[in-house]
C-alpha cells in the first residue's frame, strides 16, 4: 500500500474539496466584502495559531490571521521569524506545512482569489 504522505485527519487540497471548502465559507457572505470577513471569520475559528509556515522562502511563525477592510490588501497574517522579528504579510503570500488545517484554508483563500 502506498502513503500518501499527508495527515489522514487533514482533507485533500484537490479542485472539488476547495470549492467545497470555499462555499461553506461564503455560503452566507454577499459580495467581495462580506467573503473577506467570512475568510477571515474561518481562518479563526478554524486553524491553529501559532502554524508554522514559510514566505518567500524564509521560515516563520503565524501569529494571527486579520482582515482591515481593505479589499485590495485582502486577508494578512501576523508572521514571526526565527530572530523574533514579526511582519505582517498578505496571507495568499503563504506557504504553509502541507498537511495541516492551515495549508487547507490558506489554499482555498488562494483559489476564491484567482490564485
Amino acid at each position: 500500500m502506498k502513503k500518501s504522505g499527508r495527515d489522514k485527519k487533514t482533507p485533500s487540497l484537490g479542485h472539488a474539496a476547495l470549492e467545497v471548502l470555499i462555499e461553506e465559507i461564503t455560503v452566507d457572505a454577499y459580495g467581495e466584502q462580506e467573503q473577506l470577513w467570512a475568510f477571515r471569520q474561518a481562518f479563526e475559528d478554524n486553524v491553529p495559531l501559532p502554524a508554522e509556515g514559510s514566505v518567500v522562502g524564509e521560515p516563520v511563525v503565524v501569529l494571527a490571521f486579520d482582515y482591515d477592510g481593505n479589499e485590495r490588501r485582502g486577508l494578512t497574517a501576523k508572521c514571526r521569524t526565527a530572530d523574533g522579528r514579526k511582519h505582517v504579510v498578505a496571507a495568499a503570500d503563504l506557504l504553509m506545512d502541507p498537511g495541516t488545517e492551515a495549508s487547507r484554508y490558506v489554499a482555498a483563500y488562494r483559489k476564491w482569489m484567482g490564485l
